[in-house]
């Protein structure tokens, strides 16, 4: 099976970078075939030299600089498809690639499989698993395996520090700014990342729920965040209110992350969220409710009001950095 992995957004060999990468290259080795890139121009130096250490046969370079629309990346895979057999599509799971899946999908009349976090083959065809409810089930279904677009999990596998020595991999420029075909007239949204540390990537990860009241407050959650060198993520709820972005929010609609420290505030315990976080390390969560749904799923409790507690906090970080 010949694969193309499609590495959006910063390439500067992540854990979510290089776990995607040791996926690809460990579904190449078990269907024996061809382990192709495709990565935009700009972050062609950030790879070169980097990248050649993992069993990757070819990369291809769009040499237009508007990736992030889903005309202009559409475009870059069926011209890399006229250069090479591709019987697989793999990419991550940002908001973006959450789009361009199945939009390539519906284009050219391929299957689509979100969400995977494992697969084996049998013969001709491909057992897939995925996650549905955030992490409370697992779905198997199978397909032939050709014409598939696949979407990949986050913090589902372990990156692999130990690959083969370097290796010499051929670079392709392709070009599509001559390509004036109108596939669909959908814009995707570009996802604009303001965070220090990604919440896939992120150590410690602070949470916030509806308690957080309005808006306005967060200001004092940036401030602790800032302090704790810590990543926001919310809940649905937050995102629905307008308060913070959809890149913030966790759980099954959101984001599933694996933070070494997840401190949550104000967030009732709903399992469309709990579902995103209960593979963190440790788990705090403060409210004032003592029944919340919530501390069940917490291996620390603090029965609390926020609005007393996270001030507290952030007294007590200036006076130890003072």
């Amino acid at each position: 099976m010949n694969i193309l992995l499609y590495l959006h957004g910063n390439i500067d060999l992540s854990e979510k970078t290089q776990e995607l990468i040791n996926i690809a290259c460990s579904w190449k080795k078990a269907t024996d075939g061809k382990l192709y890139a495709a990565v935009s121009k700009e972050k062609k130096l950030l790879i070169k030299n980097k990248i050649e250490k993992w069993e990757i046969d070819k990369i291809f370079i769009l040499e237009d600089s508007k990736e992030d629309t889903l005309k202009k990346t559409s475009s870059f895979f069926k011209k890399i498809s006229n250069i090479i057999n591709i019987d697989c599509i793999v990419m991550g799971n940002s908001i973006f690639e959450r789009e361009l899946a199945p939009y390539l999908a519906s284009i050219y009349k391929w299957k689509f499989a979100p969400n995977i976090i494992d697969f084996k083959i049998d013969g001709k065809n491909i057992l897939w698993k995925r996650f549905l409810y955030g992490t409370r089930a697992i779905q198997k279904f199978t397909t032939e395996n050709n014409s598939i677009v696949v979407t990949v999990s986050s913090n589902i596998y372990k990156k692999d520090e130990k690959r083969p020595v370097s290796r010499d991999i051929e670079y392709v420029d392709v070009d599509t700014e001559k390509d004036n075909e109108i596939l669909f007239t959908v814009e995707s949204r570009e996802e604009k990342i303001l965070q220090k540390h990604p919440l896939e990537n992120a150590k410690i990860v602070i949470g916030v729920g509806k308690g957080i009241k309005n808006k306005k407050n967060f200001s004092m959650i940036e401030e602790l965040a800032d302090l704790l060198g810590a990543t926001i993520g919310v809940t649905r709820s937050v995102v629905d209110n307008g308060w913070r972005p959809e890149y913030e929010k966790i759980g099954q609609t959101g984001k599933i992350i694996k933070p070494e420290l997840y401190l949550g505030f104000g967030i009732s315990g709903a399992m469309q969220h709990m579902a995103g976080v209960r593979q963190a390390r440790h788990i705090i969560m403060v409210n004032n409710n003592p029944n919340a749904e919530s501390f069940r799923s917490s291996d620390f409790g603090i029965v609390a009001d926020l609005f007393d507690v996270i001030p507290r906090i952030i007294e007590f970080m200036k006076n130890k950095k003072s």
